[in-house]
């Protein structure tokens, strides 16, 4: 090979490298989105949810996960706008098309859209299963309303379920092999916080726990706050 041909291999190889770590930057995360393209960047987040998801058990509630998110979002975004439509006690049965008796047209997933989001995150950690609701209600709920926000081409996230003290191990272990459940019907959406928040014999770990049972302390909504910002497909949306 003579100076010339080396040359030009060199520069062509160069080229190739610049490309290669290239793409590799902007190639979407493993995660798959379940919509062809990220939509109109509108800068808008929705949170459906309970208690969780409207901050109880942070103090004060700026501890909470969804409003540290919130002031994430706004301190990164010169304009951004998050509705947080959250209420304590909700279940899936809330938050259903508006066709649905049982919804609440308020804060439900048709209210969520009239927003324009980017995003929608789901947390409904464990009211269903405190009703008596079966798994199979459960995920019929959650297909309606992924079924909406799909039909309008909206990213999504849900939430895992959260430990709760149930009495029995059997209905504790129940909760967390929900989680199963959620990721075979809506595989790579699912952000799992369970075993970080879990004890071993599945009650809430009490380093995050306020104690009552059911809800999460500062540490703990720390914890689902940040298994969000890290998470691969929120930053793709996000960011």
């Amino acid at each position: 090979m003579n100076r010339t041909s080396t040359k030009t291999f060199i520069v062509l190889f160069l080229f190739a490298i610049i490309c290669a770590c290239h793409k590799s930057e902007i190639a979407p995360p493993p995660r798959q989105l379940l919509i062809e393209q990220i939509p109109s960047r509108n800068n808008v987040i929705v949170v459906l949810g309970s208690s969780s998801a409207q901050g109880v058990g942070a103090e004060p509630l700026d501890s909470s996960w969804a409003s540290k998110l919130k002031n994430r979002l706004l301190s990164d975004f010169q304009t951004f706008k998050f509705v947080n439509l959250a209420m304590s006690g909700y279940t899936t049965f809330k938050i259903l098309p508006s066709s649905f008796k049982t919804a609440d047209t308020l804060r439900n997933v048709d209210k969520a859209l009239t927003y324009k989001p980017d995003l929608i995150i789901i947390s409904l950690p464990s009211n269903d299963m405190a009703n008596g609701y079966t798994d199979k209600e459960t995920l019929d709920n959650f297909k309606t309303v992924v079924e909406k926000i799909k039909a309008a081409k909206v990213a999504f996230i849900i939430m895992s379920t959260q430990p709760r003290d149930f009495p029995s191990f059997e209905a504790r272990q129940k909760l967390a092999l929900f989680n199963d459940k959620l990721e075979e019907n809506f595989p790579n959406k699912i952000l799992n916080v369970f075993n970080k928040l879990a004890s071993p014999s599945l009650f809430i770990n009490v380093v995050y726990g306020t104690g009552d049972g059911i809800h999460l302390n500062n540490k703990g909504h720390n914890v689902i706050f940040q298994t969000i910002t890290n998470d691969s497909l929120f930053r793709y949306i996000m960011y």
